[in-house]
């Protein structure tokens, strides 16, 4: 979230009111929140992984969206699940390395597919 100072001294000099600084205050607060851009990731596939952000934010599998700053480069970082492995990306990243950069230039959807592994040979079971 942006930052913002206020000095209330220099208000009462020019002569504004306190309810205009307390309206001022409310204004630059609610353009901060809403200068946030939004970054929303999906799992996909028939394995499991997650999905991690630098910087924070994105942690898939409690959570996969995050508002940050405007111009954010976000890396994110795909970790198939044991058993599993990672397919690539769609959406606003694309490829199948495990990690992909997005600059946060505008909301953004990324899709992070994972596979399940397939298991070589032919064993018994005992029981």
């Amino acid at each position: 979230m942006g930052k913002f100072f206020f000095n209330s001294r220099l208000a009462q000099g020019i002569g504004l009111p306190p309810k205009t600084w307390i309206g001022l205050i409310l204004a630059a607060s609610a353009l901060s929140a809403a200068a946030q851009t939004a970054l929303n990731v999906r799992l996909a596939g028939h394995g499991d992984g997650v999905v991690t952000s630098a910087p924070a934010g994105i942690d898939c599998g409690s959570s996969c969206s995050a508002s940050l700053a405007p111009a954010t480069v976000v890396t994110l970082t795909a970790t198939p699940a044991a058993d599993s492995g990672f397919v690539g990306w769609s959406g606003a990243c694309a490829g199948s390395n495990h990690t992909c950069a997005v600059t946060l230039d505008q909301a953004k959807s990324v899709v992070a597919v994972f596979g399940i592994r397939q298991v070589q040979g032919v064993g018994a079971v005992r029981g």
